[in-house]
């Protein structure tokens, strides 16, 4: 089951101030709210026990958004609990994600990818967690392969639409 409403994790106790940047820059702000998305994603993770054990880069044939650049790839990262064994033989850092047609989904991946990570880092019976679950890819890949999973969407509409299609997963698996 998805998780409908996720709890935030803050990741430092400061204040937190919004700035305008429009406005003249208040040299006396706290430096700490400047920190990057990326640095806080990795404080959160990392004060829920996680640490970030790899860095992956999706190579796309197709552009999610273009501004300056037109941006086909993407970023995950892989992260673990404790002292996760090695898998009998590393993968590449960098993978071809082919176009799944984004049907249920604007950044929905293809499930053969999703399967070979799960493969490589997990053992029938144990864990996947995405916490960004979208249209449930990395759910349905655990599923294929005999994995538990834990997925969180906050979008109710994604919400339904993942679950409506693990339910058909399980049915068609079973």
């Amino acid at each position: 089951m998805l998780c409908r409403e996720c709890r935030s994790i803050e990741a430092s106790k400061t204040k937190k101030r919004v700035i305008d940047v429009d406005a003249p820059l208040n040299m006396d702000a706290d430096v700490t709210d400047l920190t990057s998305a990326v640095d806080k994603f990795f404080d959160a993770w990392k004060s829920a026990g996680f640490q970030p054990v790899g860095h992956i880069v999706f190579r796309k044939t197709y552009s999610s958004s273009s501004m300056f650049l037109s941006y086909q790839h993407e970023q995950p990262y892989l992260l673990a609990k404790g002292r996760p064994p090695l898998p009998k033989r590393a993968i590449a850092d960098v993978m071809d994600m082919p176009y799944s047609g984004n049907k249920l989904h604007p950044t929905q991946k293809p499930i053969e990818p999703l399967t070979q990570l799960i493969c490589s880092f997990t053992l029938p019976g144990e864990l996947v967690l995405d916490p960004f679950a979208g249209s449930g890819s990395t759910c349905a890949a655990a599923l294929l392969t005999g994995r538990n999973y834990i997925g969180m969407e906050l979008d109710a509409k994604y919400l339904n639409q993942a679950s409506a299609r693990l339910a058909r997963v399980s049915q068609s698996n079973s």
